[in-house]
């Protein structure tokens, strides 16, 4: 399982990782086709909004700037096919340091686009059901760790809330599609395979 977010410079403080993935439902319970989500991305750079990144949706301008945008293609060795990925260059040493730490550990989107809703008919013979492992945690009360995660999705694509397994005496509940609610001093991001 790959973190979400790759450093594959140090030394140039550059970090990797998806805006958007493909068909996963976000926090406000929507989700995009591929296509589309190749269309936000080219008319993000079109715009030349390489300074527009902040942290925790707080709208002010961090400093940070992208040097890379891309849509993964079929076969890359560290993002899905049809992820909308950013390369960002990491100028300040305070948020460098909460990378490090695991506290900053990836992308999240915001924007103020209309929904567009979409209809699809499916024929479900069992319940869908989400199965994986959080992504590891790396901070709060507890070493580093995962926890193992079996999710069971109503049929307008929400979440029926659960708590993860246990690991290091304490669980986490899920009432989300994206994180964990925090325990310990701690949340993780959701990993799943989806099974129909």
């Amino acid at each position: 399982m790959r973190s979400t977010l790759v450093v594959k410079s140090e030394r140039k403080r550059i970090v990797y990782a998806p805006v958007y993935t493909p068909f996963r439902v976000d926090t406000d319970g929507e989700a995009m086709v591929p296509e589309e989500i190749e269309k936000m991305a080219h008319r993000f750079m079109l715009k030349g909004r390489v300074d527009c990144i902040d942290v925790n949706h707080d709208r002010v301008k961090s400093g940070c700037r992208i040097v890379e945008s891309f849509v993964a293609r079929k076969g890359d060795p560290d993002f899905m096919e049809g992820e909308w990925v950013l390369g960002v260059r990491i100028l300040r040493d305070d948020l460098w340091e909460s990378i490090l730490k695991g506290e900053l550990n990836g992308f999240s989107f915001g924007s103020e686009n209309v929904p567009t809703r979409m209809a699809f008919i499916v024929d479900l013979l069992q319940p869908v059901l989400g199965a994986g492992r959080t992504e590891p945690g790396a901070t709060g009360q507890v070493p580093v760790h995962d926890h193992s995660v079996l999710i069971e999705f109503t049929e307008q694509a929400g979440i029926v809330p659960t708590s993860t397994g246990a690991t290091f005496g304490h669980t986490h509940r899920i009432a989300r599609s994206t994180a964990t609610e925090e325990a310990f001093g701690h949340s993780h991001r959701l990993v799943l395979n989806i099974n129909c």
